[in-house]
């Protein structure tokens, strides 16, 4: 329904405006400015609050509103459902501007979420065995990311996450991502934390052995500033299968970029399922 929102109105609305994404400041000053240079037009776009009076969408119009003391004729819906066949509607609105890290927030991930949407991602690929043609992780609708950091636990990804960063911190060859999975792939294996402990402070001019020789395949990579998707194929490719080979006592003498990578996955893990 058109209506004409005014300050105190907008005011009202954002009393309930407990779980929306960070206020994007920027965005704000935009709206604003538009309202008050007079390019703000009614074009049917829609502010929207929920049945039990939540606000799905609409935070920095409103916030605009308030700001330049001035009211805007916009759309104003009121009848729709907080969830639907159990999907939360509000992290079905506006996807192109709401993130996975956004979804995380409001859900009350306040800590570390890019970490945690990473995380995820990357444990998602491994668990479906994707990782190979997904090698930084799965995107996924919001609703989903949510659904899924609290089958983890946030305690769990957080302690994961610290350990992660620990050994990024001790190896600059890998960047937190590669650890961000290790910790929960490999090091839940026999030898596994041994094995990240010696990736991560491993001394590169030692005798060869098969940790020596991953290290050397990562410098190499990085020296020829070699990255893309096929170079973190590769990446992934050369870390399962040292693994795999200190697992069988076996040693790799050299890593090359092979044409076609199959990767060997060290753990199972169930495939998320609704």
């Amino acid at each position: 329904m058109k209506t004409s929102i005014t300050p105190e109105m907008a005011k009202n609305i954002l009393e309930n405006n407990s779980r929306n994404r960070k206020i994007n400041k920027g965005r704000v000053k935009r709206f604003k400015e538009e309202i008050l240079n007079g390019f703000w037009v009614y074009n049917g776009e829609s502010i929207i609050i929920s049945t039990t009076g939540k606000l799905l969408d609409g935070q920095h119009r409103l916030l605009a509103v308030i700001e330049a003391e001035t009211s805007i004729e916009i759309n104003l819906i009121t009848d729709v459902e907080d969830t639907v066949d159990g999907i939360d509607t509000f992290l079905t609105i506006n996807t192109e501007n709401r993130t996975n890290n956004d979804a995380l927030y409001i859900a009350g991930y306040k800590t570390n979420t890019k970490e945690i949407y990473n995380y995820i991602g990357l444990l998602e690929a491994y668990n479906h065995k994707k990782l190979i043609e997904k090698p930084n992780g799965f995107k996924m609708l919001n609703h989903e990311i949510v659904e899924i950091a609290n089958i983890y636990g946030e305690e769990n990804m957080l302690t994961n996450i610290s350990k992660a960063r620990k050994l990024s911190e001790d190896c600059e060859l890998l960047s937190l991502n590669y650890w961000l999975l290790m910790v929960s792939t490999i090091g839940t294996q026999p030898g596994g934390s041994e094995f990240l402990r010696k990736l991560s402070t491993y001394d590169i001019t030692i005798p060869p052995n098969n940790i020596s020789t991953l290290l050397k395949f990562f410098k190499k990579l990085r020296d020829t500033e070699s990255y893309g998707i096929k170079y973190t194929r590769a990446r992934w490719f050369a870390i399962f299968k040292s693994f795999k080979a200190e697992s069988e006592g076996k040693t790799i003498e050299k890593f090359v970029i092979p044409r076609k990578m199959v990767l060997d996955y060290v753990t199972t893990y169930d495939k998320y399922e609704d």
